[in-house]
């Protein structure tokens, strides 16, 4: 993540609009550039799948990016 994104992380916690954010790669606007084709379509396969068996709209359960209210 770009430094300059991490403002638009933080956010919606700091305006009381949600209690934990995740970054992730795979929505518009994300990128993964660091792995290889077969790394990231593994990665988008088991993320789908805990999306599934989770039953939430994260969309990157492994994506190093995520802040949450201090409450937590």
């Amino acid at each position: 993540m770009p430094p300059e994104d991490v403002p638009q992380l933080l956010t919606p916690l700091v305006k009381g609009e949600a209690d934990i954010v995740v970054g992730s790669r795979w929505i518009t606007g994300g990128a993964d550039i660091a792995h290889g084709f077969m790394a990231r379509t593994l990665s988008k396969i088991i993320n789908s799948w805990a999306q599934l068996l989770l039953g939430n709209d994260i969309s990157d359960y492994t994506s190093g990016f995520v802040a949450a209210n201090p409450k937590y």
